[in-house]
């Protein structure tokens, strides 16, 4: 007997399609919005990600929950690609002078 035979005698077809689409859709949203709070909070991707996966919607409510400060006051330099001040004239980094933009 191969083990879709095994799994289908002890759950019905249904409860299999259930398994195989719903359970890994939510794994793959929590993830997802997780991922991109951090995008807007210019925070590691990859840390939320993971903390998406193992902590599911828990760590969406907690991404959520904080607050964005340095959202929208930083910006990333053009030469380096570090994360500076929005008014900052000269990148503290690499020392490029930075254009008006």
């Amino acid at each position: 007997m191969t083990p879709l035979n095994i799994l289908l005698g002890m759950i019905g077809p249904f409860q299999l399609l259930i398994l195989l689409i719903f359970i890994p859709i939510l794994i793959v949203i929590p993830i997802v919005l997780c991922v991109k709070r951090a995008e807007k909070l210019n925070q590691s991707k990859l840390l939320w990600g993971v903390l998406g996966f193992f902590f599911g919607y828990i760590a969406v409510l907690i991404a959520y929950i904080l607050p964005a400060e340095n959202a929208g006051n930083t910006k990333q330099c053009p030469y380096c690609g570090e994360k500076i001040s929005t008014t900052a004239k000269k990148c503290k980094h690499c020392g490029e002078w930075l254009e008006n933009r």
